[in-house]
C-alpha cells in the first residue's frame, strides 16, 4: 500500500467516524445516512479529501431521494391493488371473449338449424300425400298411421303451417253417404294429428265425397285412388283458409 492510498484510507474512516459523532445528523434517516457516509468514502478514497466532500454530499443527495419516494403516502399499496385490479380485468376479458367465442358458435348452430329448417318447410308446402283407405272404411292403415305419425312430429317444429284434410270417396254409392264417409276420414286424419301434438285450430277439415271422382264404372285400381284424405299445406296469417297448392 502506498503512502497515498494509506492517507487516503485513513483520512476516510476519520471522516466517517466524525460524521456518525455528529449531533447534527441524529434526525438524518437511515437512508440519508448510509449515502452520506457511502459517498464519502468512496469519494475519499478516489479523490482525497475534496473527493470525500463531493461524494458525501453527492451520497447524501441519493439517500434522501430515496428516503422521499419512500414517504409517499400508501404507494406500495396503490401500486399492488392496481396490480391486482389490472389481473382481474384482464381474467374478466378473456372470460368474455371466451363466452363470446361460445355464443358466436350457437349462432352459427343455430343459423344451420333455421337453413335446414326451412328447406324441410319448402319441401312440405311442395308434399303432394294422399292417405288412402280401403272400401266403405274411415280407418288409417298401419302404413298411413305412420306417414301422419313422422308428418306430425316435422310440422310440430313448424307452428305457422296450417293443415288442410280433405276427404274423398269413389264414386260407387249414394252422394250423401260418400260426403259422410269423406269427412270420416278427414276427421281421422285429423284426430291423429292432434295426438302426434298438432293444435286443432291448425287444421281444417272438409269433404268432398265423391264430387272429385273421375274413375270409369268398374276401374277398381282408379276406385282405389279416389278412395283418400288429400293433405295441403299453407300458411294463413289470418287464420282464414290456407293458401297451399293441392296435394291432390
Amino acid at each position: 500500500m502506498t503512502l497515498k492510498t494509506a492517507i487516503k484510507t485513513t483520512l476516510a474512516t476519520a471522516a466517517v467516524a466524525a460524521l456518525a459523532a455528529q449531533p447534527a445528523l441524529a434526525d438524518t434517516t437511515r437512508s440519508e445516512a448510509a449515502g452520506v457516509g457511502g459517498g464519502a468514502l468512496i469519494g475519499a478514497l478516489a479523490g482525497g479529501p475534496v473527493g470525500f466532500i463531493i461524494g458525501a454530499a453527492v451520497g447524501g443527495h441519493y439517500g434522501s431521494t430515496l428516503e422521499d419516494a419512500r414517504r409517499v403516502p400508501g404507494l406500495d399499496e396503490a401500486l399492488t391493488e392496481t396490480t391486482a385490479t389490472a389481473r382481474r380485468q384482464s381474467d374478466e376479458i378473456d372470460a368474455l371473449a371466451s363466452e363470446l367465442d361460445r355464443r358466436n358458435g350457437e349462432l352459427t348452430d343455430l343459423n344451420r338449424d333455421l337453413d335446414a329448417l326451412e328447406q324441410e318447410r319448402a319441401a312440405l308446402m311442395a308434399l303432394r300425400l294422399d292417405l288412402l283407405y280401403t272400401t266403405d272404411s274411415a280407418e288409417l292403415s298401419d302404413s298411413a298411421a305412420r306417414q301422419v305419425a313422422v308428418l306430425a312430429s316435422v310440422l310440430a317444429r313448424m307452428p305457422g303451417t296450417m293443415i288442410s284434410l280433405e276427404g274423398h270417396a269413389d264414386g260407387r254409392g249414394a252422394s250423401a253417404y260418400n260426403e259422410a264417409l269423406g269427412l270420416e276420414r278427414a276427421e281421422t286424419v285429423r284426430d291423429a294429428l292432434v295426438a302426434g301434438g298438432i293444435d286443432p285450430e291448425r287444421i281444417r277439415v272438409t269433404s268432398v265425397g265423391e264430387a272429385a271422382s273421375t274413375a270409369t264404372e268398374g276401374d277398381l285400381d282408379a276406385y282405389a285412388l279416389e278412395r283418400r284424405v288429400s293433405v295441403r299445406l299453407g300458411s294463413t296469417p289470418n287464420h282464414g283458409e290456407p293458401a297451399v297448392a293441392s296435394s291432390r
